[in-house]
């Protein structure tokens, strides 16, 4: 029954324009209320990898017995995935005003943004607000440390390759407490076995901090850039931004960089969209709503689809009046969403 009176009203509405279009009277208070607009945020986690060599990395192969090291200090990027969040704004191309006097006793609610909420509805009827934006705090995955890793020893070397060696004589005697813990050839052995497990701990962390004297270090951290952009057509492999495995995210006129596609297929009503009439449309006494476009959005890098997604567009949909004489003497009462501007109520 519902629909059926929404379906009705809305064909009243476009047949019947004329009738309730009014204009103000001189000096007539106004009320401005826009339209949702959606803007596109595209969430991008970007792994940072630092890799340093070790200080004695020429002596790894003759104590360590290994040649995977890290010569060289190198910073790389990869980009792991993107994902996509919407922004509502007000629309400043489809605003509209409606006339406020004392003849007229409806009530609206319209939210800090300025767009229209509701129609004879209590403030507390709204649709809250809610945000999805959420904070996120850079990932180590691994600690390079800052002490100094030799002992009094090794520091009274007078020679790289005599402290590479003492360093590595202290590796091996950790391997072989480890091992003496491990089997039980000791004297005295830990009470209990969180006592072992701590003592096992330690001496792991030990010899993976002399271990990177030798093999070097490799530091991993994870973090989120946001990349804004407010679609009004469609588009057909824009180049939303540049990644480069050596700098990260850079600009899109930077070369250095591969583009990130940004593809979007708009589904527009088949009805000519209300916003090129926006001036007109800020005197007449209609109520307007919106009836939201969508759109398939696809981000493309490196000929690889990273996300798509079908999403509602409010700003390629299209203005539908309501007669203003449903709510003047407050028998009606409309729900609107505040994201798309859709009716979503209309009760009487």
């Amino acid at each position: 029954m519902k629909r059926n009176l929404l379906l009705l009203l809305a064909f009243i509405a476009f047949n019947s324009l004329a009738c309730f279009a009014q204009q103000p009277h001189k000096g007539e208070s106004m009320l401005l209320y826009y339209m949702p607009k959606t803007t596109l945020t595209f969430q991008l986690t970007i792994e940072k990898k630092i890799e340093k060599p070790g200080k004695f990395y020429l002596y790894a192969e003759k104590y360590l017995g290994t040649t995977e090291v890290i010569t060289q200090e190198t910073e790389s990027y990869a980009l792991k995935e993107v994902n996509i969040k919407t922004k509502c704004e007000p629309d400043p191309n489809r605003a509209y005003a409606i006339p406020v006097s004392e003849k007229i006793n409806a009530s609206y609610i319209i939210n800090k943004k300025g767009i229209l909420r509701g129609i004879n509805i209590e403030p507390t009827e709204a649709t809250p607000k809610v945000s999805n934006q959420t904070k996120s705090t850079p990932k180590v995955t691994t600690q390079i440390t800052e002490l100094n890793p030799y002992n009094e020893e090794q520091m009274r070397a007078n020679s790289i390759g005599k402290m590479a060696e003492e360093v590595a004589q202290q590796i091996y005697r950790i391997r072989e407490s480890r091992l003496n813990l491990l089997t039980g050839d000791l004297d005295q052995l830990p009470n209990d076995g969180t006592s072992l497990k701590t003592m096992l701990k330690k001496l792991n962390e030990e010899e993976e901090r002399l271990c990177a004297l030798f093999v070097g270090t490799t530091t991993i951290t994870t973090y989120q850039q946001t990349i804004a952009y407010t679609p009004s057509e469609r588009l057909d492999n824009l180049t939303l931004i540049r990644f480069s495995p050596h700098q990260g995210v850079v600009s899109a006129n930077d070369l250095s960089g591969e583009p990130i596609y940004l593809n979007l297929i708009p589904s527009i009503k088949t009805y000519a969209p209300e916003t090129k009439q926006s001036n007109k449309n800020q005197v007449k006494t209609a109520i307007y709503y919106n009836q939201p476009g969508t759109a398939l959005v696809t981000v493309t890098y490196e000929q690889k689809n990273l996300c798509k997604k079908n999403i509602t567009i409010p700003q390629f949909g299209i203005s539908i009046p309501l007669p203003m004489s449903l709510f003047e003497k407050k028998e009606y009462k409309a729900k609107f969403d505040e994201k798309t501007g859709a009716l979503l109520e209309l009760t009487k």
